[in-house]
């Protein structure tokens, strides 16, 4: 993606946006998407603060530094406010060249539960790289959280936070969203065993 002009990576970043939305994986401007810079390496093309994806231009994506410096914004458009997440996790890995962060219902609904997902499937294995941990509660948009998430993160491509999504990376905007899509996916599987095992349990033993 570093040879990938700005232009054409900020209409990728708003088109990642914009797919996860019409999955349903991120609700009006519930979740953000980035990708780092093409030129600079300590800059992040990142979706806005308070802008419904569904009418998004590429135009609104903000260019920032590693700090929270904005360098490009149209208007009055300011960075998602979980800006910090990003940043530390592009400090941290070096490899990752994009972003995704959803609150994709099941994958939301999971982190409440503050246990890993589990890698028990060839799919999450292969594109999460092993099971995903849950990084500790901080609150939105804080330092706290960004350290929580990198630490949970390690060196594997997806973190659920606590009582709030889920964090995928990878080398592009495409791979990083297939990431948050199986985590998704994973999730919604363990709910239904889960649910399959209870009413399992529940059934006399002549109709098991």
């Amino acid at each position: 993606m570093a040879s990938l002009p700005e232009a054409v990576l900020r209409t990728r970043v708003r088109r990642t946006a914009q797919r996860a939305s019409d999955a349903g994986h991120i609700v009006a401007s519930l979740g953000n998407v980035s990708a780092r810079h093409p030129r600079h390496d300590d800059r992040l093309l990142i979706t806005p603060s308070g802008v419904s994806y569904g009418a998004m231009a590429s135009a609104d994506v903000v260019t920032i530094d590693q700090g929270g410096r904005v360098h490009r914004a149209v208007g009055e458009v300011r960075p998602s406010s979980e800006w910090r997440v990003h940043a530390a996790i592009y400090r941290a890995r070096p490899d990752v060249h994009a972003i995704v962060h959803t609150h994709a219902v099941h994958a939301q609904a999971f982190s409440f539960l503050g246990c890993p997902l589990s890698a028990d499937t060839e799919e999450l294995d292969a594109f999460a790289g092993g099971d995903v941990d849950v990084a500790d509660y901080a609150a939105s948009g804080t330092g706290e959280l960004a350290e929580n998430a990198v630490r949970a993160l390690g060196s594997r491509q997806a973190v659920l936070l606590a009582r709030h999504g889920v964090v995928s990376v990878g080398v592009s905007l495409d791979a990083a969203y297939a990431v948050a899509q199986v985590v998704e996916r994973q999730a919604e599987r363990a709910w239904r065993l889960d649910q399959a095992t209870e009413l399992s349990a529940s059934l006399p033993e002549r109709g098991r």
